[in-house]
């Protein structure tokens, strides 16, 4: 656990994390407290059917603001370390906002109250995928040899594995990514956690959030059995849509595929 004091740029403290804790890569779920400064963008309407979806000029958001949900993915870009966050929050007005945050957010009076998680065995980068031309982090190993961008194989010896950080493809359904990332590392049970990422909107138990893309500030959820015959994925998650609109519930199995990315942090339980 980290607590962060008022005006502490939370990029910078971030960034530096990884040389404070020797690691080339860090996913971080944000916990309690409050931004103090907020600049931010959110998704928006594309320009055309091959780049259906874009991102709206930068926003900022002055005094305190309560933070709701948040999740980081800490790693490089262009050989530098580098940053990418999503986070909701609850305005001095009540009103509720989230997108993806930019350099220049500060942490409020109230401080903020992390948990990172290290990961000592991935290089996380941050690079421009051709596929969507949006830039994406994906884990590089750092023993060479390995595979570099999806969850162990099913062949490697996966006994001392904790846990797993994966980049998700467009077109890959989210619940089902989860579980193949579990039996890829031999998890029959697991937790995501600190994850972000966006999909081609969001269907909910009881709702949706529009097409073409929202991103997620926060998933969360549990995986059971699932080296067996009735696997059980149930995730939970908070978006924000093309309006700016903040929305959470229940995720419906098999109907939430990915737009540009989802970085995903799971961990295992049993």
């Amino acid at each position: 656990m980290i607590e962060l004091t008022e005006d502490t740029d939370l990029f910078a403290f971030l960034e530096a994390a990884l040389g404070d804790y020797g690691v080339s890569g860090m996913m971080v779920e944000f916990l309690s407290g409050e931004f103090g400064h907020i600049d931010f963008v959110h998704p928006a309407y594309g320009t055309d059917a091959d780049h259906p979806m874009s991102f709206t000029a930068a926003f900022e958001v002055d005094g305190p603001s309560a933070v709701r949900h948040a999740a980081a993915t800490i790693g490089f870009r262009n050989g530098s370390p580098f940053g990418h966050i999503h986070a909701s929050w609850t305005e001095p007005d009540g009103r509720i906002r989230g997108g993806h945050l930019l350099p220049g957010t500060h942490v409020g009076p109230a401080g903020l109250r992390l948990r990172l998680f290290a990961l000592p065995d991935a290089c996380l980068v941050s690079e421009v995928d051709p596929e969507t031309g949006f830039s994406a982090f994906a884990p590089h190993p750092l023993q060479s040899g390995s595979d570099a961008e999806a969850a162990p194989r099913s062949t490697r010896d996966t006994a001392g594995i904790s846990a797993v950080v994966s980049r998700i493809r467009p077109g890959e359904l989210l619940d089902e990514a989860v579980l193949a990332v579990c039996r890829g590392a031999g998890f029959d049970s697991a937790e995501v956690l600190a994850s972000l990422g966006s999909t081609t909107g969001a269907v909910f138990t009881d709702g949706t959030a529009g097409w073409p893309a929202v991103e997620f500030t926060d998933l969360a959820g549990t995986v059971t059995g699932a080296l067996g015959s009735h696997p059980r994925v149930h995730l939970t998650g908070e978006v924000v849509d093309v309006a700016g609109e903040v929305s959470r519930g229940v995720l419906v199995p098999g109907a939430n595929p990915v737009a540009v990315t989802f970085e995903l942090f799971v961990r295992r339980t049993a």
